[in-house]
């Protein structure tokens, strides 16, 4: 998995290769629009990711800034 804060947007990639891209960058600065591609999930809002590793399982949740979940534990 590669974590990424640089855009200002919440994205999750598609499994390229067997490997997940994940976008985090809704913590600072003004949200700016995600550009067009081919993402499993996309969004512009302030957010945090949460992530939990249990043996060899690793869950991802991410939710806006007013708690509602953007991800799902187990999402892909």
């Amino acid at each position: 998995m590669v974590f990424n804060g640089h855009n200002h947007w919440y994205e999750r990639s598609q499994v390229v290769d067997g490997m997940v891209q994940i976008t985090s960058g809704g913590g600072g600065d003004d949200l700016k629009p995600f550009l067009p591609g081919d993402f499993a999930m996309a969004a512009s809002y302030f957010h945090f990711v949460r992530l939990r590793i249990e043996g060899d399982t690793m869950n991802l949740q991410a939710y806006r800034d007013s708690g509602a979940e953007i991800e799902a534990p187990g999402a892909s």
